[in-house]
């Protein structure tokens, strides 16, 4: 396996999604960033959107584009299946207190 498709969003990649050559994938730029990659699978039974995410701790635990990438999905009723590293320090995920990152 190897990357088919190398995102043009600007600064250092946290996420990637590597899909085998022989398999049918489209990258989608609108929902990709250093933190997320995205695109749709072809499956046998349908169009799958696959989402690779970093959550970093020092923003916000739910980046807009993500949210913008759920409700596209909700419209289109097109299956997603998200991958992430979601760092468990955060209050979001139940934490009592938020850890700062640089003190960890």
């Amino acid at each position: 396996m190897k990357p088919c498709y190398k995102s043009h969003a600007k600064g250092k990649a946290r996420a990637a999604i590597i899909i085998n050559n022989d398999v049918s994938f489209w990258p989608i730029d609108l929902y990709t960033t250093p933190d997320m990659a995205a695109g749709t699978l072809e499956l046998d039974r349908g169009l799958v959107c696959l989402c690779s995410a970093y959550l970093d701790i020092q923003k916000n635990p739910i980046p807009p584009k993500l949210d913008k990438l759920i409700e596209h999905c909700k419209k289109t009723t097109t299956s997603l299946i998200i991958g992430m590293d979601a760092n468990a320090h955060s209050t979001l995920w139940g934490k009592l207190k938020q850890i700062d990152k640089e003190n960890y």
